[in-house]
């Protein structure tokens, strides 16, 4: 008896060797907010034809209740996530989660993301060196993550969020890259057409990044969506929805592929969450975003991985802030991140109790 168990974990700490460090996947959907999130497409806003010209979209998107036209929307998120993660912000049952910031726009929320506090000089969406070291240059510097750490985005000015120029991490977006010209092959399901590429969508940034994971295994991966929040800004709710229903597709093949892959399989966290929120208050709140439009606080997060608790929709009386998901994502690597000012607090629901300390 004492042999076997002897035998099981010795092949059980091979296994841990061979995965070497933890890995983490954090992607964002620009703009998308809690409410098609929790209760799928809006049924009102949906039958609008002055905003949904896709009859095809009030068809697939629509349901009778809340849980289906979720489902139907984002089937990846409630199937998988919803069932072996966590998920935050469904303010309907007491779920909170807000940026801190009092901007609420893209940069100033990709800033707090990333570097784990709100700075007033984080103003503007202009493509800028962050005045601050962000979690990935922290996580990039230490030896077990050098070169490890990379950076995917459809909007030009993430990289530059995310201190990627300042840091040295490898990066594509839509005008810049430091990875030169690259042949961006069928990798599954998200083959491309050539008109696709030349626009540069959300479906070449996951090429791009898939591709590099691929190749290059980095431990933690980056990857920014945009066609959410660009759609909303336009007024095509119809888009709106299915540029969320794409990604979600998009991550489920993503997923698999990390499931089936001995180094990542049961090593990698998946944290997804978004920038801001949106307005709704009026008709066509849902098209705008910042401090004159209520809602535009309110975001949501997913997690899942093998140190996060299955505990679905998280209901548990408090309130959590973007600024924790850079100390968490260093936690979830096993490494205390700290920065010039007091950074957000680990998420520790998010962390098994007693979660080994794994280099």
């Amino acid at each position: 008896m004492r042999f076997t168990l002897l035998f099981c974990l010795l092949i059980s700490f091979n296994a841990l060797a061979q995965q070497g460090p933890r890995k983490v996947v954090l992607v964002t959907l620009d703009g998308l907010r809690w409410r098609e999130l929790f209760q799928g497409a809006n049924p009102d806003r949906l039958r609008d034809t002055k905003v949904t010209r896709d009859a095809g979209a009030v068809e697939q998107f629509g349901a009778t209740d809340a849980e289906a036209r979720r489902k139907n929307l984002m089937p990846f998120m409630w199937n998988t996530i919803a069932g072996k993660g966590q998920l935050y912000g469904d303010r309907t049952v007491g779920s909170k989660v807000n940026c801190s910031n009092s901007h609420l726009f893209s940069y100033p929320g990709y800033s707090e993301l990333l570097v784990g506090f709100a700075d007033r000089r984080v103003k503007s969406n202009k493509k800028v060196e962050n005045p601050n070291r962000t979690v990935l240059e922290f996580i990039a510097s230490d030896p077990a993550y050098e070169d490890k750490v990379a950076v995917f985005s459809t909007w030009e000015a993430i990289p530059y969020a995310a201190g990627a120029l300042r840091g040295g991490l490898p990066f594509a977006s839509k005008y810049e890259t430091t990875l030169g010209e690259r042949r961006y092959e069928s990798h599954g399901p998200q083959a491309q057409e050539p008109d696709v590429i030349a626009k540069h969508s959300d479906r070449v940034t996951f090429v791009r990044a898939f591709a590099y994971l691929q190749e290059y295994r980095p431990h933690v991966l980056f990857i920014g969506f945009d066609e959410t929040d660009d759609y909303g800004h336009k007024g095509q709710y119809d888009k709106y929805l299915r540029a969320a229903h794409d990604t979600d597709s998009l991550l489920a093949s993503l997923w698999e592929w990390i499931q089936n892959d001995e180094e990542y399989r049961n090593n990698t966290t998946l944290i997804i969450t978004t920038d801001h929120g949106r307005g709704y208050l009026f008709r066509s709140s849902w098209r705008n975003h910042g401090i004159l439009s209520p809602g535009s606080r309110h975001i949501w997060m997913a997690v899942m991985g093998p140190d996060t608790p299955a505990t679905g929709v998280v209901v548990d009386g408090k309130k959590y802030y973007q600024k924790q998901v850079a100390q968490t994502i260093a936690a979830l690597v096993n490494l205390d991140y700290s920065n010039t000012r007091p950074v957000g607090a680990v998420m520790q629901g998010v962390l098994h109790a007693g979660m080994l300390t794994r280099k």
